[in-house]
């Protein structure tokens, strides 16, 4: 364990970190957050969703992958539900309803 202060992480860092994200709320992040939020969840489900920079998917192609891909583990109608969320997110003005589907 390193104990320099000077090259070590300050010792109530993990704690402060879980105490400040715990009480976080939707509604204190600050508008350009937000929005840059957005832009990383539809990077990241296009990610893991084409996977192929040089050949991307058509918009239709996608959501026929996620079907495929989610079709054993989440009913039609929930997926069809995030299909619509995730079209519609650049509209959002809270991510609740995304995260609450993708946890079921």
């Amino acid at each position: 364990m390193n104990n320099d202060p000077e090259t070590s992480l300050h010792p109530q860092a993990t704690r402060r970190l879980a105490e400040f994200s715990s009480g976080l709320q939707f509604a204190d992040l600050p508008t350009d957050v937000v929005e840059h939020l957005k832009l990383l969840i539809l990077d990241g489900l296009g990610c893991c969703l084409t996977g192929q920079p040089r050949k991307p998917l058509t918009a239709e192609q996608v959501r026929d992958k996620f079907r495929a891909l989610t079709r054993e583990r989440v009913s039609s109608d929930d997926a069809e539900s995030i299909i619509r969320t995730v079209a519609m997110i650049d509209k959002m003005t809270s991510l609740d309803k995304l995260f609450d589907l993708l946890r079921t």
